[in-house]
């Protein structure tokens, strides 16, 4: 227990010396980064398909014509030698890049929207862009096909199916169904594939001032999301790398999860509850005990008017990463039989599925860090649930007579 005192001591003391040199960065103006400020960090199409395509066109507004596009196959053939060079012979000069490509309405096998697709009308790439979101059922199944539709038996066609993520991992078996195999899919990934290959498009625009600290602006983003900033970490890493620490250091890792769900069960729970019951609503009993593992629906509430429906609140996610909240189906209940579900969209949230209506989360988008247990605690992230129940009891309540008893 000394040992982990020792070592608490030495890293409180370098974290108030890390926190004075980003106040000093943050004064000079170096945390400057447009994409974060907006709110679009974990924005998938809007930020990250859309600029990543945009780099990939040839005819892109960066000027660099098929400078980036070049590099990204080149990226691809040194780091996946088992793709066909065949397959990575597009002609750059007549390459066409669509971001959210329509092929057809979804089904089981065929259909749904490609996040980004390039191609030649020869050889085509099809990139799966994944930051938080889940995997839907049988999507890269469903991309595959529509490669192999496009390609039919002409030998001189070709595609290359890309599952891009924060760390290369692979995609669930439920996206890729039965038939389709991880080898049949190159995995990318954003903290060492894309951040490779930006820092070469860096290179590339280095007499384009304007594009080159654009892309620096966006790299900057993808090490926030990647847990990749530790430039100012040294002597942090330094303490902590000693031998005579790492027992203690393990000792504390092993504990960080015990650690987050004490907070959430016995100190935000509570509070959450009564801020519930302040509002008319009840705590379900599925309220899970373990947050740091589960995903999608992690607490629900329910208000005895409602016939229908619940508020629910989960994470896209393991690790409770990208939350969400909003309408849920009660079980046993099915989309077709709330009447006015398009009512409940319109008035509330046009993100929908078979059983939710769902925004995003205000506030924190990632709890599994320091920020965001903080707010948990500082009553930061209770405020934005009562914000969060109060627009949905409104619409409820006000606008929409189909949660109610009937």
């Amino acid at each position: 227990m000394n040992d982990i005192i020792n070592i608490l001591n030495q890293v409180r003391i370098v974290s108030q010396k890390i926190k004075e040199q980003r106040k000093e960065k943050f004064e000079r103006g170096e945390n400057f980064n447009i994409f974060n400020d907006l709110g679009f960090m974990s924005a998938e199409v809007h930020l990250h398909s859309m600029f990543l395509a945009n780099l990939l066109n040839p005819k892109g507004s960066h000027g660099q014509r098929g400078k980036f596009l070049e590099a990204f196959l080149k990226m691809l053939q040194k780091s996946f030698s088992a793709i066909s060079a065949d397959n990575l012979e597009l002609d750059i000069t007549n390459t066409s890049v669509e971001v959210e490509k329509y092929i057809g309405r979804q089904t089981d096998s065929e259909g749904g929207r490609i996040d980004i697709y390039l191609t030649d009308g020869k050889h085509s790439i099809i990139i799966e862009n994944k930051i938080y979101a889940v995997d839907q059922y049988h999507q890269m199944l469903r991309y595959w096909n529509y490669g192999m539709s496009q390609k039919g038996d002409d030998t001189e066609k070709s595609f290359v199916l890309i599952y891009l993520t924060l760390d290369g991992c692979s995609p669930s078996k439920d996206s890729l169904g039965e038939d389709l195999k991880e080898n049949d899919i190159v995995c990318l990934s954003y903290k060492s594939d894309i951040r490779g290959w930006l820092d070469r498009c860096v290179e590339l625009a280095s007499r384009t001032p304007l594009v080159r600290e654009t892309i620096n602006q966006y790299i900057s983003t993808i090490d926030i999301l990647t847990n990749n900033v530790m430039e100012d970490n040294k002597e942090l890493l330094d303490i902590l790398c000693k031998e005579e620490n790492l027992d203690a250091i393990y000792d504390i890792t092993n504990s960080k999860n015990i650690v987050v769900n004490r907070i959430i069960n016995e100190v935000f729970i509570p509070k959450l509850r009564d801020l519930a019951e302040s509002k008319g609503l009840i705590m379900g009993d599925d309220c899970t005990e373990n947050w740091m593992k589960k995903s999608d629906v992690v607490v629900s509430f329910y208000n005895h008017h409602w016939k229908y429906l619940r508020l629910a609140f989960g994470f896209n996610c393991g690790g409770m990463r990208n939350p969400y909240f909003g309408f849920r189906t009660k079980v046993g209940v099915k989309r077709e039989d709330v009447k006015d579900w398009e009512k409940v969209q319109k008035n509330y949230s046009s993100q929908s599925d078979q059983c939710w209506i769902w925004k995003d989360f205000n506030g924190n988008q990632d709890w599994d860090n320091a920020s965001g247990i903080k707010d948990l605690l500082n009553g930061k992230t209770l405020n934005n649930f009562s914000i969060m129940f109060d627009e949905a009891i409104d619409c409820g309540e006000c606008k929409l007579n189909c949660v109610k008893l009937q």
